[in-house]
Order: structure tokens, then C-alpha cells, then sequence
């Protein structure tokens, strides 16, 4: 009887200094804060797909009526009624390369650069693909690669090629990509 009561104060013992220094490292944490914005603060609609920032402290956030850039007051509201290179609203993934370049995917219909303050459209017209893009990734060397419902797409600063083609429609459905040590894709 004595022994079981003695462990069982040991275990007393070494459970209360864990709980007192959790408590303490919560209690150093910063308050964190929110704010939602919605139609009302000028958002084109209240669902959002992505968000980045861009180097200059902007937000960029993909929506389903037009890629939206917010700099803590005011939305600026990007689509195809006020950007010629947009053929319709639908954006879906945001990929922000070297803080200088953004890659904005559309729902159909390609996908956008914005450089330099200027937007390109990249489709099949421009050997890319209409196709759903479901990833973006950036190898070490700056490759820009791109999955899509019709496979694998790379960017070599200039054009876009397919990277993976097969005969069997089902062997172009890939789901990741990396980049393993020695630099391979």
C-alpha cells in the first residue's frame, strides 16, 4: 500500500512541472488577432481558393470572380471585364516565384503570368494546355512545372513543353512532383 502510494505521488510530481511549463509557454505567445472581409469591404464574393503576399507586403487572393489584391484598406479586383488577358474569372491557385512573378491559375483556360506589372496568358495556343491545373512547383533551378488533368507541363522561362506524355490517357494523371538530391524530377 505504501509502495503504490508513493508511485502514485511520483507521478504527481513529474506531471505538474510539465502542465506549469506548457502554461508558461502559451502565456509568452503573442494574442493573436482576426478580421474576416467580406462582399461588403469590397471582396468580389466571400470564397476564397488562395492566398500569398508578394514582396512589396501586397495579399493576392484567388477567387471565383477574378484574382483580388488587397493592401490592408482597399481591394483591387482583377478579371476579364478590366484585364484583356484574363478570358474569364475563375482563379484557383497562386504561385509567387523569386517574389517577382506570380503564376495564377485559371479554373479553365490556362494560366496567367504577372510580371513586371503586366499579365500573360498562357493556353494551348501557346503549347500549354486548357486543362485543370492542380499543382505548381519550382525546382531548384527555376523550372516551373505544372500539373494539370492532362499531365505534365514545364516552363523553361520562355515556353511551355509537355514533360510527361503518355499514349494511355490514364498514365498523364499525375498527382505530385518533387525535386529528390541530386536534382532530379
Amino acid at each position: 500500500m505504501i509502495k503504490k502510494g508513493i508511485l502514485l505521488l511520483g507521478l504527481v510530481s513529474t506531471c505538474v512541472p510539465v502542465q506549469a511549463f506548457q502554461l508558461s509557454i502559451i502565456d509568452k505567445q503573442p494574442t493573436l488577432t482576426s478580421q474576416n472581409w467580406t462582399l461588403e469591404d469590397g471582396l468580389p464574393v466571400n470564397t476564397v481558393g488562395n492566398i500569398t503576399q508578394d514582396s512589396l507586403g501586397y495579399l493576392w487572393i484567388s477567387t471565383y470572380d477574378g484574382l483580388v489584391r488587397f493592401d490592408g484598406l482597399e481591394f483591387n479586383i482583377y478579371n476579364y471585364s478590366n484585364t484583356p488577358e484574363m478570358p474569364h474569372n475563375r482563379t484557383t491557385l497562386l504561385y509567387l516565384q523569386d517574389k517577382d512573378r506570380m503564376w495564377v491559375s485559371l479554373e479553365y483556360g490556362g494560366i496567367l503570368l504577372k510580371e513586371n506589372g503586366e499579365f500573360s496568358h498562357f493556353e494551348e495556343q501557346t503549347n500549354f494546355t486548357d486543362s485543370g491545373i492542380t499543382q505548381i512547383f519550382e525546382s531548384s533551378d527555376g523550372k516551373m512545372f505544372f500539373i494539370t488533368h492532362a499531365g505534365l507541363y514545364v516552363f523553361n522561362g520562355e515556353k511551355f513543353a509537355k514533360f510527361y506524355d503518355s499514349d494511355k490517357p490514364a498514365q498523364n494523371q499525375i498527382h505530385d512532383i518533387f525535386e529528390d538530391n541530386d536534382k532530379s524530377i
